[in-house]
């Protein structure tokens, strides 16, 4: 395996981006110290991972749509509901294919039972999976130093840190790209076929987290990366069997590779289509891999935005590294007279174009979809770091002013949101600041406030505003590559604190779940009935099944209905006459749930 900087064979120095310096590429070969520096990064990024993905994962309840949606396929799999094919609340047809279902069951198998943890445990391993996956291929293209970088960048990047911790099939997707990616790459670079025993396999996973997106990336990948063997001579005179390196399509043994992964990844597809029918097809096939292309109210689906919306998500997705991009395309261009078609920077490149373009081009768009490159640019980042550091002189100083004012910002805002909630938590009114707020936003922000202070958030909110002032000050000096290891730092603590502090506290005012375990409550041993509407995390925390009716069956209607808030303050529901609102009492005290139980009047 070649382990120095591709462009620079044979031991030749390659000079760095920016400087009239040369600098010697890493040694070849693992010697012990330089896999004792492997391990040692790995571990490092392993306890900087623990706190941000892994530490209280389930202290936030379901508070958003798509978390509770995918785990009732894991809680149909636990619960008898089948492994191929489960219903949600035994009629609704899962949207995407089982590899994280599978895998959530799994964890909640072993477990005990299904809950917010072990549902979204999958999505924290795979992102430790990725992060070691970066670590170990900027270690063997570059050296430790540019892997470790690099699975820092990818950590703290916003994106991917917030994937890391949700119920959704996305992080699951990226690894299973990332694997077969970062195989092809290795194998365009040495001709081992030992990479193919990871490429294929790791497409057959993305293509069970999602669909044909994870046969359709890798497969352009190639195209991309053939096309960078184009032979202009033997085009002139009309050479075709010269026109490309073809030689690499028989090394891949691609047609049998494909073959595989739709035998392999195929084989679900047919079991679900026996036991699903039109129906699934229309919805797994059709809605979420082709009618995503197209811009028709009739045939798309949902999340329809414009050509800007992709890139804006990107940027403020990668925030706070997306800052550096300009300075990593200079240093990439002044580079680009020692490309060579093997260069894995080329490979890193072509990758971000194509998963880019891919989405860029569909009709429905979310800022998730962009999961898959975030691997590749937070490569480039690293190569670029770990090149930086080797550098005397300041350079960059547009970036570095707004970096820092950036960092004295973050600073800002996180004291001035720390003052806020200590105040309200004294008893102070929101509406005495803003006079504007209404009743229910003002005691959202009371019950976040008194929730999420406590005396390890107080020093650990503390402790962030400090890393960032600090960040600031160190940026504006003269030798700043090496506080870019402090932006780390202070962009990890804000994430911990975040997530393990504040999210937790914002989702126990919004969640439904305290209001359905006072459902439950009233309601057994009786069925409770969806009319009118349908909830996902109503479903999820009822622990079973919940029929809907028709909104003209009132009068045959059972004991108990759930019914959309606004539904039942409208004039014209038809409810009245039949049905009286069941007071309840919750636990989040001033919490107004966006549902309500009625109980039948009694004649």
């Amino acid at each position: 395996m070649t382990t120095g900087l591709a462009g620079s064979e044979g031991g030749k120095p390659e000079r760095h981006s920016g400087s009239g310096q040369w600098i010697q590429p890493p040694a070849s070969g693992w010697t012990v110290r330089r896999c004792l520096e492997l391990v040692l990064a790995l571990v490092f990024v392993t306890c900087t991972w623990w706190p941000l993905s892994w530490w209280r994962i389930g202290a936030a309840p379901f508070h958003t749509k798509g978390e509770p949606r995918e785990a009732l396929v894991v809680w149909e799999m636990t619960h008898g509901g089948g492994w191929i094919l489960p219903r949600r609340n035994g009629t609704e047809i899962p949207s995407k294919p089982p590899m994280f279902h599978w895998l959530g069951a799994l964890v909640s198998r072993a477990h005990g039972r299904v809950d917010e943890g072990t549902v979204r445990m999958p999505s924290a391993l795979a992102s430790l999976a990725g992060l070691y996956g970066v670590v170990l291929a900027g270690s063997a293209w570059w050296s430790v130093r540019a892997g470790l970088f690099s699975a820092l960048v990818l950590a703290t990047s916003f994106e991917w840190a917030r994937a890391a911790t949700n119920a959704r099939v996305d992080m699951v997707l990226t690894l299973g790209l990332e694997a077969s990616l970062i195989a092809l790459l290795f194998f365009w670079q040495t001709r081992n076929r030992l990479w193919l025993a990871l490429l294929y396999p790791a497409m057959v996973w993305a293509v069970l987290a999602k669909g044909p997106v994870g046969l359709a990336l890798p497969t352009l990948l190639t195209g991309a990366l053939l096309s960078t063997t184009w032979n202009q001579e033997a085009w002139r005179e009309r050479r075709w069997r010269e026109l490309l390196e073809w030689s690499a399509l028989r090394e891949l043994r691609l047609l049998r590779g494909l073959l595989f992964v739709a035998v392999a990844a195929g084989a679900w597809y047919v079991a679900a289509l026996f036991e699903g029918g039109w129906a699934f097809f229309r919805k797994q096939i059709l809605a979420e891999n082709i009618f995503t292309f197209v811009d028709d109210p009739d045939w798309g689906g949902g999340h329809r935005h414009g050509l800007l919306y992709l890139p804006t998500q990107w940027f403020l997705g990668s925030l706070p590294w997306s800052l550096l991009w300009p300075l990593v395309a200079l240093a990439l261009w002044q580079r680009r007279r020692l490309f060579q078609k093997s260069d894995p920077l080329v490979g890193l490149m072509l990758w971000v174009v194509i998963v880019f373009v891919f989405y860029e081009f569909a009709a429905s768009k979310r800022g998730v979809y962009l999961l898959g490159l975030y691997p590749a640019v937070a490569l480039l980042c690293g190569w670029w770091w770990a090149n930086e550091l080797q550098e005397q002189e300041a350079r960059g100083s547009k970036t570095r002013v707004v970096l820092a004012y950036g960092a004295y910002g973050v600073a800002v805002v996180l004291a001035l949101a720390l003052l806020l909630l200590g105040a309200v938590s004294f008893g102070l009114r929101v509406t005495s600041i803003w006079p504007g707020v209404d009743a229910a936003t003002s005691s959202l922000i009371a019950g976040v406030a008194r929730q999420a202070l406590s005396s390890a958030s107080l020093v650990a909110t503390v402790g962030a505003i400090g890393l960032w002032w600090w960040t600031g000050r160190a940026l504006r000096g003269e030798r700043w590559p090496t506080t870019l290891a402090l932006l780390f730092f202070a962009t990890w603590s804000v994430i911990v604190v975040a997530r393990c502090w504040w999210l937790p506290a914002y989702a126990r005012q919004v969640t439904l779940r305290d209001f359905m375990a006072a459902v439950r409550a009233v309601t057994a041993p009786q069925p409770v009935y969806f009319w009118n509407t349908f909830d996902y995390e109503a479903v999820y925390y009822f622990y079973g099944r919940i029929p809907t009716l028709a909104a003209e069956n009132v009068e045959s209607a059972p004991a108990f209905l759930l019914v959309d808030r606004k539904t039942w303050f409208s004039p014209r529901n038809g409810l009245g006459g039949f049905y009286e609102e069941v007071p309840l009492s919750l636990a989040n005290a001033g919490t107004r749930a966006r549902l309500v139980l009625l109980a039948r009047k009694k004649s």
